[in-house]
């Protein structure tokens, strides 16, 4: 991986994760946003199940991490990719 490309992804995670505690920006921020593509499925999963929701919370880590193991039976992302994608640093 070149430079620019970690540095995308590092400001990916960024834009998620700050979506995470903005989440009325998930009516604006659609899912092709997210160039990385375990970004992209995890935000998908998370956006929409907060626009479905009834009490329009964002999940918590433990929560999200469930909800990826629903839509990846095949494990096709790690859990160690998904901490660092939740992990803001």
């Amino acid at each position: 991986m070149i430079e620019k490309e970690v540095m995308n992804v590092q400001m990916e995670k960024f834009f998620f994760t700050w979506i995470l505690d903005h989440p009325t920006q998930f009516y604006k921020v659609e899912p092709a946003f997210f160039k990385n593509d375990d970004i992209q499925f995890i935000y998908k999963i998370v956006r929409d199940e907060f626009l479905v929701s009834r009490e329009k919370r964002t999940p918590s880590p433990q929560q999200i991490v469930a909800m990826i193991k629903l839509h990846d039976p095949e494990e096709k992302i790690s859990n160690n990719v998904i901490k660092a994608i939740l992990k803001n640093d």
